[in-house]
């Protein structure tokens, strides 16, 4: 029944990894599709133990976004959050991301809503919002995340626990 459970749940992480890769056609206005994919480096303050304990989430993401006319573009992402973690178990928070496109337009979300899968040092992620301000404006945000967790899995029997953690993103702005 576990080697089951396993084979579904490693099945389920690599379709979610290869839907990551899959970014369609965007545009820069309010009520029409943003669609970014990229790399993400996350660091977790204080890191994550065997013990579920409030853990501040900083991330750094490079992200590819591609407007109406088929034109890709670069921009970044920066998330701060609040989550109640360990290396065994996630539990969501509030998360706030602000992406900053190429052309100096921002995009600020705000996550209130994610859905969490972990299976050893993989986690994915899907985050649900809405953009509070800029690009975007009053649209749903959708963001999907394969993170690995950086580091031996012994660092949870430290103090310090595991605190880095990189992986690949997608993020889809549209209309409600």
């Amino acid at each position: 029944m576990a080697r089951r459970f396993v084979g579904v749940l490693a099945g389920g992480l690599l379709v979610a990894a290869a839907s990551l890769t899959c970014a369609p056609s965007a545009a820069a206005h309010d009520d029409e599709v943003i669609s970014c994919h990229g790399r993400e480096s996350t660091h977790f303050s204080p890191g994550k133990t065997l013990l579920p304990r409030s853990v501040q989430a900083r991330a750094n993401i490079d992200y590819t976004c591609t407007d109406g006319s088929g034109e890709a573009g670069r921009a970044t992402g920066r998330i701060a959050g609040q989550t109640r973690t360990s290396c065994v178990h996630i539990s969501g928070g509030l998360t706030r991301e602000v992406v900053t496109y190429a052309d100096g337009s921002r995009s600020v979300i705000l996550y209130t809503d994610d859905t969490v899968a972990q299976v050893a040092n993989a986690n994915v992620v899907l985050f649900r919002g809405r953009v509070l301000e800029g690009r975007g404006k009053g649209q749903q945000a959708v963001r999907r995340l394969l993170l690995l967790d950086k580091g031996l899995p012994t660092a949870c029997l430290t103090p310090e626990g595991l605190t880095d953690a990189s992986g690949v993103v997608s993020l889809r702005i549209e209309p409600v």
